[in-house]
C-alpha cells in the first residue's frame, strides 16, 4: 500500500468516525447528558480532526521516507508534543475568549473535558491507523 493510497484510506476512515462522535454528541445534547452545545462540540471536534490529519500526513511521510526507525519516533514524540501546545493554546483561546467566540457561557471544566476527550479519542484512533500501516511497510 503506497503513501497516498494510506493517506485516502485514513480521511475516509476518520471521517466515518467523526460521524460516528458526531451522532453519538448530538445524542448525548439531545438527552442533556452534555454540557455544551452541540454546535461548540462540533467546532471542537473539527479542530481536533484537521490537527490530527495534518499530523498523521506529516507521519505518514516520515514513516515512508528512508530513515531509521529513530527518526521515526523523534517525529512521533515532536509531533505528539506540538499536538498537546497546540490543544493547550486552544484551550488558552477558549478560556480567554470564549464569551466572544460562543453565543453561549460553559464552564472551563466543560470545555476542557470536551477538548480533551476528542484529543484521547482522536488519538488513539490516529495510533492505531500508524501503527497498521507500519506493521504493513515493515
Amino acid at each position: 500500500m503506497d503513501l497516498k493510497t494510506n493517506i485516502y484510506q485514513f480521511l475516509l476512515n476518520i471521517s466515518i468516525f467523526s460521524l460516528v462522535l458526531a451522532a453519538l454528541t448530538y445524542l448525548a445534547n439531545r438527552f442533556e447528558l452534555v454540557g455544551v452545545g452541540f454546535q461548540t462540540t462540533l467546532y471542537i471536534q473539527l479542530f481536533v480532526f484537521l490537527v490530527t490529519t495534518l499530523v498523521h500526513v506529516f507521519l505518514m511521510r516520515s514513516a515512508t521516507a528512508k530513515i531509521r526507525i529513530q527518526k521515526f519516533m523523534f517525529n512521533f514524540m515532536l509531533a505528539t508534543t506540538l499536538k498537546i501546545f497546540i490543544y493547550c493554546g486552544a484551550f488558552t483561546v477558549l478560556v480567554l475568549y470564549g464569551s466572544n467566540l460562543i453565543a453561549e457561557q460553559y464552564t472551563n471544566l466543560t470545555l476542557f473535558a470536551v477538548l480533551f476527550s476528542y484529543y484521547l479519542l482522536y488519538s488513539v484512533f490516529e495510533v492505531a491507523s500508524i501503527l497498521k500501516f507500519l506493521r504493513k511497510i515493515g
